[in-house]
């Protein structure tokens, strides 16, 4: 596919003997906001670990913003923001402490941290915020506090697991519009979450997993309408 910014080939990574990502072979468009759905257990965390290059694959490779992620994670590493499922913030230290901590261990150089800071809470919407204490915020701010630290070295690519989990609906579209302007301003963006309205709305591409393989792709509402992705939910449901 013409200017993808992700290819994986036969991408797979075991657990023992379960099989958490089988056998992966899938193209991002560069620019594009693509949608990981699939019920729980589907490997769909394990696919974003091996894209961002914090989990090494069992066999097969991924090619991420043109770098190999066996040869060179580091290199991948400058080239993705990932935001895991779970993730940390420091409670006693103010929105601008906290970003200015991760610039300097993303390496931005000290006369850019400032402009960079602030063009990133610009980003996430969060400016207003500069000045307070990280436990202060709520939950939803908390979310795109977590995105900003993700965005602070400028990568080209997002790997968002579940960025909406536990929002309430005004964070959600709060958190829309900031993905909507990064998208706008060229970030790529992969995202899980099973809010189907709100990955609806951001996405124009989708693949669903099951059981660690890939079951359908095509846009949102195909995906979402597959007879094998709603049997593979209802299984879930049932088991």
């Amino acid at each position: 596919m013409k200017d993808e910014i992700v290819r994986t080939t036969a991408l797979r990574r075991e657990y023992g003997e379960v099989v958490a990502v089988r056998d992966m072979d899938l193209s991002v468009p560069r620019g594009a906001v693509m949608a990981l759905v699939g019920p729980n257990g589907a490997g769909k965390s394990t696919l974003l670990k091996m894209l961002s290059a914090v989990l090494e694959p069992t066999r097969g490779t991924a090619v991420v913003n043109g770098v190999d992620i066996n040869d060179n994670p580091r290199g991948v590493h400058s080239a993705v923001g990932f935001l895991p499922d779970f993730f940390g913030l420091y409670e006693e230290i103010t929105v601008s402490e906290y970003l200015e901590f991760f610039a300097r261990a993303y390496g931005v150089p000290r006369g850019r941290r400032g402009n960079v800071i602030t063009r990133t809470l610009t980003d996430v919407d969060l400016l207003e915020k500069a000045g307070a204490r990280v436990r202060a915020l709520s939950r939803g701010m908390r979310q795109r506090l977590a995105i900003g630290r993700t965005l602070l070295h400028e990568p080209p690519l997002l790997l968002l697991d579940e960025p909406a989990s536990g929002l309430g609906q005004g964070e959600i579209e709060n958190l829309e519009a900031v993905l909507r302007d990064l998208r706008a301003h060229g970030t790529t963006l992969c995202i899980i979450d099973h809010k189907v309205g709100f990955l609806g709305k951001l996405a124009d591409r989708a693949i669903s997993l099951h059981h660690g393989a890939k079951i359908a792709e095509g846009t949102p509402d195909e995906v979402l309408n597959d007879p094998n992705v709603i049997a593979a939910y209802l299984g879930q449901h049932h088991a």
